[in-house]
């Protein structure tokens, strides 16, 4: 799925998730369709990934692009990948929100496919970092993260698409493409909920309660669910402990818990993907109520 950016005006194709109302405002409009690449780039293209040469690749444009993610498996993987591409190329590669930051300033990218999760870092909060220092940084998510939690976030923060780790590598290299190109690249199924949610309202999310807490609080639970500590926590997030107290009294309101066992408990269910008993939150009680 593809939409132009609401940062610059030069790109034109699609006008989506922009900020508006209670949530990301979809606002549908007709893409044309792209043009298909010029036989000689396509035999180009297809050479380069057979192993192949041929005399045109030196007349190809490299695109340059940062690897951040915390496995090194993963980030070897992708570079492999790269390296069959005849238009792409891996500029470097890091491991921590320290070393992304570093290669990004270092390296210059045009685009960092970032995943969220860098040892307990916040990634959504490195995403807003970097586009605040870097505007012409284009950021793609690579998450194994829930993307009906975490796609939309991602958006907010900064970058311009969310793919899920589970996906083909030639649906990674699709997004690529798509956020080189100037547009957002969301999954078909996160790309309706964002339309649900536009004609329904919250109810579209479903009724777990996690989509009410905020980014922060969302952090919070999910070190809490991996078992980490609030003091643990609060040097992670670079926040005092009694902050963290207070995101964890707030998280507990939120999904209607009655104390700490309860919070730990369900924080563990969270972030093992397994879904927790059903918890009327304090916000449904109310209405009911």
């Amino acid at each position: 799925m593809a939409a132009s950016t609401h940062r610059s005006g030069k790109h034109r194709k699609l006008e989506a998730c922009v900020r508006g109302g209670l949530g990301l405002r979809f606002v549908a409009k007709a893409k044309p369709m792209k043009q298909q690449p010029q036989p000689a780039q396509h035999a180009s293209r297809k050479a380069a990934r057979e192993g192949g040469t041929d005399s045109s690749q030196a007349d190809v444009p490299k695109r340059r692009v940062l690897i951040g993610d915390g496995h090194a498996l993963v980030r070897l993987g992708m570079i492999e990948f790269l390296r069959k591409e005849l238009d792409l190329v891996c500029c470097g590669e890091a491991a921590s929100e320290a070393e992304v930051r570093t290669a990004v300033r270092s390296a210059r990218p045009d685009l960092l496919v970032l995943d969220l999760w860098l040892n307990g870092a916040d990634g959504l909060e490195l995403v807003k970092v970097l586009r605040a220092e870097f505007p012409e940084l284009l950021i793609l998510v690579c998450s194994q993260l829930d993307e009906s939690l975490y796609a939309e976030r991602a958006l907010r923060a900064g970058a311009m698409g969310f793919i899920g780790k589970d996906r083909p590598l030639d649906e990674l290299l699709s997004a690529i493409h798509v956020v080189l190109d100037g547009d957002f690249y969301l999954s078909r199924r996160m790309s309706a909920l964002l339309l649900r949610h536009n004609v329904q309202g919250k109810e579209a999310w479903g009724t777990s309660g996690v989509e009410m807490l905020t980014d922060r609080e969302l952090q919070v639970f999910s070190l809490l669910g991996a078992g980490v500590g609030s003091r643990e926590a609060a040097a992670k997030l670079r926040i005092s402990v009694k902050t963290v107290e207070t995101y964890r009294e707030n998280i507990k309101h939120k999904l209607g818990l009655k104390n700490a066992a309860e919070l730990l408990h369900h924080a563990a269910l969270f972030v093992d993907g397994k879904t927790a008993p059903p918890v009327e939150s304090a916000g449904r009680l109310a209405r009911r109520l």
